[in-house]
């Protein structure tokens, strides 16, 4: 949303308005104030309206799914599919087999997609300004060449609207098909895109030994290095005493994170629940600079 928000008009607590409505892609005439009312939740002012970068409607896109070996092959194919698709690439969402048979179950699909079980699988859009035939033309070449260079190990082409929708319901859905397996304990995290396969790596170990047969369910944004690393309780423990291990967990996890220069907040903001990481991981300055200027606002 920062990329594309240009600027904002708000409210602010003394019931002054400011005005910071451009509608300019360049402006380096002072700070950059509609930064710090964006992801703020409110406590600086209430946002009132918006100048927002907007695009045409794709005429077509093409979908498929993609069975990868590891999260390894999958930095390649989206590295692969950034030089090869370049702008038609409009979406790279990441995804472990476990969140993807969940999402199955979850929608009563028994069937996989694919004749046999990947590790993991990629979710890829490309779009098109100008036609379906054109969009699904560039995903052919990437899906042609990714296989023939061993990247990846097979991939399902979306063969109709219908089917398009269907694909992306499955990620959509892998959130709430978690909450029919009991207990979880979530995290929206983000590291560098280069770090993705060794953060998974490491943070799997820090789950088994935390909490041995915990499920490890993976998925998100791959291409702006968003994930939803999240782990549910084992098959047949107890709920209660799984989620016991929630401060453990989040910190061990978010100290890996934090070790990756990421962050413990990507999309959810900090809201009640991450009160605390605040304090322990963004530093004093940080938190001293955040605090003088709330506190000059609510003056």
């Amino acid at each position: 949303m920062r990329e594309l928000c240009l600027g904002l008009e708000v409210v602010l607590p003394d019931g002054r308005i400011l005005d910071d409505l451009r509608f300019v892609k360049k402006d380096n005439s002072g700070y950059n104030l509609k930064d710090l009312f964006i992801g703020s939740e409110g406590t600086l002012g209430v946002i009132t309206a918006a100048v927002l970068k907007l695009f045409p409607k794709p005429k077509g896109k093409a979908v498929a799914f993609v069975g990868l070996r590891s999260p390894a092959h999958a930095l390649k194919f989206l590295s692969f599919a950034q030089c090869y698709g370049g702008e038609f690439l409009t979406g790279f969402e990441l995804m472990g087999k476990l969140s993807l048979q969940m999402a199955l179950n979850y929608m009563m699909r028994a069937n996989s997609l694919f004749e046999r079980e990947h590790e993991w699988y990629v979710l890829i859009n490309i779009s098109s300004s100008r036609s379906a035939n054109e969009a699904l033309s560039v995903l052919n070449v990437i899906l042609e060449t990714a296989l023939k260079d061993n990247i990846i190990e097979d991939a399902v082409v979306a063969q109709s609207l219908k089917q398009q929708d269907f694909f992306w319901q499955l990620r959509d859905n892998m959130s709430p098909a978690q909450k029919l397996e009991g207990g979880s304990i979530k995290h929206d995290i983000a590291v560098p895109i280069a770090s993705i396969p060794d953060f998974i790596a490491e943070a799997a170990l820090i789950v088994e030994e935390i909490a041995p047969g915990a499920r490890v369910v993976c998925f998100g944004h791959m291409g702006d290095g968003n994930l939803h690393y999240n782990i549910t309780q084992p098959i047949g423990a107890d709920t209660v005493s799984f989620l016991q291990l929630y401060s453990q967990m989040n910190d061990r996890i978010h100290c890996l994170v934090m070790h990756y220069q990421g962050t413990f907040s990507a999309e959810h903001g900090i809201g009640q629940l991450k009160r605390r990481e605040l304090r322990t991981f963004k530093s004093s300055v940080s938190l001293e600079i955040m605090q003088a200027i709330k506190k000059y606002l609510t003056l």
